[in-house]
């Protein structure tokens, strides 16, 4: 391989590229709890369309599958190279190339973070709303796997805030779908097949996202008796216009756990913390006198359905809350879980989901601890089990659950490595066949990775 690897060099450049025990050990594994991380047979960090454009004819030639990896902060193990495979870092495609302010859309490089563009993008009044709870994300991480976050209850997922996109696909094409619209009636949708397909259909260059104006906001916590008390405060807080932007769903316990771990002082009564549900609540209006009158209507909404307890918290210890509830995979990390489950099912059916992922836990005697997305129905379920295959069975069947009443195996983190075995099983054939179909036209030579989405290897043909 010493030629190939010398190829590889001579398009990216002998210091982006990385052999052997050269590959630093981040670049392993992502923040998967269930995928082991694996060296990779060699980093390459291209710096353009060009060389991404060279890597990819390099790869058809030498038939070496590429993985695409931004940051590494995904949950499902989709940038875990093998050992036969290239892992294609994103880290120079970086940068934000302009912000339109009367358009509202920015054109981001794809190894761009979060971070880094609401930092670019506070100078102009402005912010790009897909929160997934990481900064350090990169665009081109979240476009692959259409993150959500805590704001998708208003604002929507990626698939809703990414207008256009370049990407390079199999013999080196280059495409440049959608564009600074926001509306378009012309032809298949080319760009909405490729967010959210995981590196398997090409790779992200760069993007074009929707923007929406800095506002101001108010974060609250609610507690309710039961948990479909809380349920059903979530459908009348649902009825205001416009709706909160963030609508979470915490057993008293995990936000209790959430909070130490983050160093968080709530200033919630004991009783709050003791049994039934939290509703963590966050309303924002570009006007201030506006979110003042938005959280008095949503405290009447919340008592009024049922709610026992309301508490509006000041700026700082807003913050921190949502800052709590974002350090979730931390906090059940440090504690031990052996897994999270990402299901998402039709809001109305969230009760009864609840109730049957209990049964699971208690026939199986495994804790899952319950946070949720609950506005748009989105739960994650943190297994803790003495093993691992007890987890692996616990999983199987809380999946199961939730795909039963019309859910889908994963709300937001995608299905990477981690999933393909539930995807796989609650995929029809011929959906598994289309999906095979598409990759083959994107990716004719099968080198963008592999076995997973889209790959014959779990269902395609």
């Amino acid at each position: 391989m010493q030629r190939a690897f010398e190829e590889l060099g001579s398009i990216v450049g002998p210091d982006h590229l990385a052999v052997g025990e050269m590959i630093e050990e981040r670049y392993w594994h992502d923040e998967s709890l269930t995928v082991a991380p694996s060296r990779p047979m060699a980093l390459v960090r291209p710096a353009d369309t060009d060389e991404l454009v060279e890597l990819v004819r390099w790869a058809e030639r030498r038939q070496v599958p590429l993985v695409v990896r931004g940051a590494g902060t995904g949950l499902a193990g989709g940038a875990v190279c093998r050992p036969t495979e290239v892992c294609v870092s994103t880290e120079r495609l970086s940068g934000v190339d302009d912000v339109d302010t009367v358009s509202r859309v920015a054109v981001v490089r794809a190894g761009t973070s979060l971070a880094e563009l609401d930092h670019v993008l506070a100078d102009h009044g402005l912010r790009y709303t897909v929160s997934p709870g990481e900064n350090a994300a990169s665009i081109g991480g979240t476009v692959a796997t259409n993150a959500g976050g805590m704001r998708a209850v208003r604002f929507g997922t990626t698939r809703q805030n990414v207008l256009g996109a370049t990407v390079v696909t199999g013999g080196g094409r280059v495409l440049t779908l959608g564009g600074s619209l926001y509306k378009r009636s012309s032809g298949y949708d080319l760009l909405q097949l490729v967010i959210g397909s995981e590196g398997t259909l090409g790779i992200v260059e760069r993007a074009i996202l929707r923007l929406a104006p800095r506002a101001e906001e108010a974060v609250f916590v609610a507690h309710a008796p039961t948990m479909r008390g809380a349920l059903g405060a979530v459908q009348a807080l649902q009825s205001i216009e416009p709706p909160p932007s963030v609508i979470e769903y915490l057993e008293p316990s995990a936000l209790e756990a959430m909070a130490h771990f983050a160093g968080v002082t709530l200033g919630l009564p004991g009783w709050a913390l003791a049994d039934g549900a939290i509703l963590v609540v966050a309303v924002e209006r570009v006007d201030a006198d506006d979110v003042a009158r938005a959280v008095e209507l949503a405290g009447a909404v919340l008592e009024g359905a049922g709610a026992d307890g309301v508490w509006v918290l000041g700026k700082t210890e807003g913050r921190a809350v949502l800052r709590a509830r974002e350090a979730a995979l931390w906090t059940v990390r440090a504690l031990g879980a052996r897994d999270i489950v990402d299901v998402v099912v039709p809001p109305a059916r969230l009760g009864d989901y609840f109730d049957a992922v209990a049964a699971v836990a208690s026939t199986y005697g495994v804790r899952l601890a319950a946070t949720g997305h609950v506005g748009d129905g989105n739960v994650h379920l943190s297994v803790f089990a003495d093993d691992v295959a007890s987890a692996r069975r616990v999983v199987e069947e809380v999946v199961a659950e939730g795909v039963r009443r019309g859910g889908a195996v994963s709300g937001e983190h995608g299905i990477g490595v981690a999933k393909l075995e539930e995807f796989r099983t609650h995929a029809s054939a011929t959906e598994l066949r289309i999906d095979a179909g598409i990759k083959r036209l994107f990716d004719p030579a099968g080198i963008f990775a592999p076995g997973r989405l889209g790959s014959p290897t779990h269902g395609g043909d």
